[in-house]
């Protein structure tokens, strides 16, 4: 999939919490200061939070850390986590980096530490939500005076992102998420299969099956869902 609103022609269905262990955690307890949205000639892909230099940041949901590093583009120190609901999440202007890449987080974990670095006048979090890096409000996905989501189920399409292909392209890296392909197979979760069954019947381990996924031992698996086992 291309990484601009404007060609995102089909609606997808993201579960952002079916779990309690899956569920937001504001990841700085300040005050929104400000808003996703154009600004000074360029879309800010984000919400800033208050914070004190030193102020714990935790990861808003589980999942993957895949970048953790100085950033040039103006992030300074930067932190972005793949969740296993299918978003994305950037932490930057962070005094100290608390996690590395490829490390699992869970929800509430401690990731950094708040700060001023890149282009920041003030110290604050720099908080985004991205879908396959397109960037969206993250105030349509979460009620921050009520430290929740605003729904457990998130219909991304076009219109969710505001601005279609407008959004200002930003100098950072990820991992493409991969998709199927000849070498890679998958198995569909049914009802009643653990990460031990479906190791046992496919000739795996349930340590590879973790690492393939992104996913912990006592993940729960959903029915319906894909997993990868090569």
């Amino acid at each position: 999939m291309s990484n601009d609103a404007a060609k995102l022609r089909d609606t997808f269905w993201l579960c952002l919490q079916d779990h309690p262990s899956n569920a937001f955690v504001r990841p700085a307890g300040g005050i929104v200061t400000s808003g996703y949205g154009w600004r000074r000639g360029r879309n800010h892909n984000g919400t800033d939070i208050d914070l004190n230099t030193g102020d714990t940041v935790r990861a808003a949901w589980p999942g993957k850390v895949r970048y953790s590093k100085y950033n040039d583009g103006g992030f300074g120190n930067l932190v972005v986590i793949r969740h296993f609901n299918g978003l994305e999440t950037f932490y930057a202007h962070l005094s100290k980096l608390l996690v590395a890449p490829n490390q699992l987080v869970e929800g509430g974990e401690p990731i950094g530490l708040g700060g001023n670095t890149g282009h920041s006048y003030g110290s604050h979090l720099h908080f985004e939500v991205r879908f396959y890096d397109i960037p969206m409000d993250p105030e349509r996905v979460i009620d921050f005076s009520a430290n929740t989501v605003r729904d457990e189920n998130l219909m991304v399409h076009r219109e969710l992102f505001g601005l279609s292909s407008a959004y200002s392209s930003v100098a950072v890296t990820t991992p493409a998420v991969e998709h199927p392909t000849s070498d890679n197979k998958y198995y569909r979760i049914r009802s009643g299969d653990t990460l031990g069954e479906i190791a046992r019947r496919n000739r795996t381990t349930v340590s590879k099956l973790c690492q393939l996924n992104g996913i912990r031992p006592t993940t729960i698996l959903q029915v319906g869902r894909n997993l990868r086992i090569r």
